[in-house]
């Protein structure tokens, strides 16, 4: 038995009984004796101690590990608790996600349902402006013109909001010039204000970039909105849009744009409350001017789509000063006119005589109200127009007629649009042409829309109600129709004309001096105005008179020489002014925009006269 265990069972019992066993315990050998030398006794005590000692830290440990335990089965049942949480999380998020994707389905079909007769009233009402009527039908003709754009305005915001919340609305980024993008506003409120007897101008300063790249639908969107409330919440005085820039290096430049007015101003307080989600400054503003108070808010969320910031500052009963700042690039190359030559040269051919009136199109549409319409609207335009009321039904049409384009309603019953496009696409025929141009036409306006009607065969995609500039452009693209044969006789209103564009008489002398080179002449000719009007935009932009003075003075002698007389005067005009230095630039835009209206006179006498 080692020292350690007789020490254990020496120390089992109490004190006293240590000390009996001392003295009391009968003689043994010492080899067999269990207790302990009395001149050790100390010694043992020391290690009694310890063995107390070391018990206590036992029972301290185990009293740990029992904390412990408990703890660590604690956290064991919370961590089943989040994993329960999680998936009641991942649940839930799925539901949310369905939830968003059955609310932009919903908008897309609400905004179908709601577009589809928009389309008809405003369509309507655009025929029936052509039509005699009195001053009254006028002025309530243009109420409800009024009322229509508005409602059409509003669908587009709720429409807006709902995919920027969705982050299904993207930011383009194409070319664009900034002074048309301000043009455009402009012309679009400057019949407002005037009614309202508001002074409304636009400014950009000297030293802003107008090449540049970013996306001009969202910054025109955000100016229309701003300076629309502008106009709206300004009874007299002036609204001013103003463009400077705020920073710029070789290849970026952020702009400021500055809507200013003299309205009813806001309260500092209420300034916080702008831009959020169908907030206006009070109740009484919303019910005295209306609005729903998703104009500011969709600014504020395209702002910070293009990485930009907005703000306001405004004191009340003076007016306000709305603001945003965006980061764009500039367009690289030379002053780049390459783009804007395309679109000039497109603008200078495109005839007043009625480009489509050779183009035969198959509408196809269910509504009979919008097959009216549209039908009236196109055939103004010069199409020849067929209707079909159905996918069915067009099938059958195109396969026993020819036509130059389909105009393809998207949600119809039966067969959609989509399905009959595939189906058009997968005929095997020699008479049916299987890849005649097919245009979407529909009221959707979601995120995916156009990549579906292009993956289905279609060609391009236009809105409802329909933008026939817009369908003149896309069949600009698609080159449908670009052809012209045989000539238009001449009639004495057009060869007496004191005020025609052209001197005719004196052109036909010319034509019939030269003979077989008179047309290639006029086509030397026609291919130079786009490019020279081009080149006389660029020089006033630039301000490079000199330029403008060169080009303006070679442009007289072509047109001279053509007998276009109304183009060398507005061309002498020019290159007098451009060696004036206190000539304004607004000057010199003016008469370049009568130059090119002029022009597109002479482009249309001399293709519709004298091409083959």
């Amino acid at each position: 038995m080692n020292k350690m265990q007789k020490v254990d069972r020496i120390f089992r019992s109490s004190f006293d009984e240590l000390v009996e066993s001392f003295f009391q315990q009968p003689q043994v050998k010492e080899a067999e004796k269990e207790t302990l030398p009395l001149g050790n006794i100390g010694d043992y005590i020391d290690i009694y101690k310890e063995k107390k000692s070391l018990e206590s830290k036992v029972r301290y440990l185990k009293e740990q590990m029992r904390t412990l335990t408990a703890e660590l089965q604690a956290i064991e049942i919370k961590e089943r608790e989040l994993k329960r949480n999680e998936q009641t999380l991942k649940e839930e998020r799925t539901h949310l996600q369905e939830a968003c994707e059955s609310k932009s389905l919903f908008l897309a079909n609400m905004t179908h349902e709601i577009r589809t007769p928009m389309n008809g009233v405003i369509g309507t009402l655009e025929v029936l402006k052509e039509t005699s009527l009195s001053p009254d039908q006028k002025k309530y003709l243009g109420i409800i013109e009024t009322c229509a754009h508005t409602l059409l305005s509003l669908v587009n915001d709720v429409l807006d909001y709902s995919k920027i919340e969705a982050n299904e609305l993207k930011i383009d980024s194409v070319d664009f010039n900034l002074k048309e993008i301000i043009s455009q506003v402009r012309d679009i409120l400057i019949f407002k204000a005037q009614e309202k007897g508001i002074e409304f101008t636009t400014h950009i300063f000297h030293e802003v970039p107008i090449w540049l790249k970013g996306d001009p639908l969202r910054i025109r969107q955000i100016l229309l909105n701003l300076a629309g409330n502008a106009v709206k919440f300004t009874d007299r005085g002036t609204v001013a849009i103003e463009v400077t820039m705020a920073m710029e290096d070789q290849n970026e430049t952020s702009l400021l744009f500055n809507v200013k007015d003299t309205g009813i101003g806001i309260d500092e307080e209420q300034t916080d409350r702008l831009f959020q989600s169908y907030s206006q400054a009070n109740s009484e503003i919303a019910r005295k001017y209306g609005g729903t108070g998703l104009g500011l808010a969709i600014s504020k969320k395209l702002t910070d789509l293009m990485k930009g910031d907005i703000g306001v500052n405004s004191t009340k009963g003076i007016g306000s000063d709305f603001w945003f700042s965006i980061p764009l690039q500039k367009q690289k190359g030379t002053k780049k006119h390459q783009g804007d030559l395309v679109q000039l040269t497109k603008r200078i051919q495109k005839t007043d005589s009625g480009k489509n009136r050779e183009l035969s199109l198959l509408l196809v549409e269910d509504d009979v109200i919008n097959q009216k319409i549209t039908s009236i609207l196109l055939e103004k335009e010069g199409f020849k127009v067929t209707v079909a009321e159905n996918g069915k039904k067009a099938i059958e049409t195109l396969k026993n007629n020819s036509f130059d384009l389909v105009l393809m309603d998207v949600e119809m019953p039966g067969i959609n649009g989509y399905e009959t496009t595939r189906q058009i696409r997968q005929i095997k025929s020699n008479r049916f042409d299987t890849n005649l141009p097919i245009i979407a036409m529909t009221a959707h306006a979601m995120s995916g829309d156009r990549e579906k009607c292009l993956s289905a065969g279609m060609n391009d995609y236009i809105t409802k109600p329909i933008n026939m500039h817009l369908l003149n452009d896309i069949i600009d693209k698609l080159g449908i129709g670009q052809s012209l044969s045989g000539l238009t006789p001449l009639t004495e209103e057009v060869l007496g004309s004191s005020n025609a564009a052209i001197q005719m008489k004196k052109l036909q002398v010319l034509q019939k001096e030269v003979e077989e080179r008179f047309d290639l002449l006029v086509r030397v000719f026609l291919e130079s105005i786009p490019q020279k009007l081009a080149a006389i935009y660029e020089a006033i932009d630039t301000e490079s008179f000199e330029d403008l003075r060169i080009t303006a003075h070679q442009l007289k002698g072509s047109c001279a020489s053509f007998y276009a007389q109304n183009m060398v005067d507005l061309c002498q005009e020019l290159e007098t002014r451009a060696t004036n230095p206190d000539t304004e630039q607004n000057t010199l835009m003016h008469l370049a925009k009568e130059l090119e209206k002029e022009a597109h006179q002479v482009v249309r006498i001399l293709k519709d006269h004298f091409r083959n």
